[in-house]
């Protein structure tokens, strides 16, 4: 019986089912302004939470949760950005240091789950009015895909 239901769960989880894409996530949705985002992670999606939903807020915290597949000695940011159709950013980021750790979550191994919960100040006095498509990719120190998401915003 034992053998049986191992199996099954293993169909379960390893077998393709019928979702072929994460699903869209809400992180803000007021009138003027709205924010969603998906993660293109093949095998995982994972949770962020906003404390205040406004284009304009002064103090912001951000909560991030993630399961790491691999170790991040080093954590490398790529961040692809784009408003109404046309690239505008395209910028590469070191968040972890082997030498210089800035983060709690540097040094991290495989298997271990990251959370995070953070407080941000975005210094954006005005957000235009439009679409903004962010792509934002994580990889460590041997090119390993740590994680990425899309962000999505629409400002009205």
């Amino acid at each position: 019986m034992k053998i049986y239901f191992a199996f099954v769960i293993s169909l379960l989880l390893f077998c393709p089912g019928e979702m072929t894409e994460w699903p869209t996530h809400t992180l803000c949705n007021t009138g003027n302004f709205q924010a969603f985002y998906k993660s293109c992670d093949p095998l995982q999606d994972f949770g962020v939470d906003l404390s205040l939903c406004s284009p304009i807020a002064q103090d912001m915290k951000l909560r991030f949760g993630v399961l790491l597949r691999h170790n991040i000695k080093e954590l490398f940011l790529a961040i692809t950005a784009y408003f109404n159709g046309q690239l505008f950013l395209n910028y590469d980021y070191t968040i972890c240091e082997s030498s210089a750790p800035r983060f709690s979550f540097c040094g991290r191994k495989k298997g271990e789950f990251i959370q995070i919960d953070h407080p941000i100040i975005p210094h954006i006095p005005v957000i235009p009015k439009g679409e903004f498509n962010v792509s934002l990719e994580l990889h460590n120190e041997d090119k390993k895909f740590i994680g990425c998401a899309t962000l999505m915003v629409n400002s009205v």
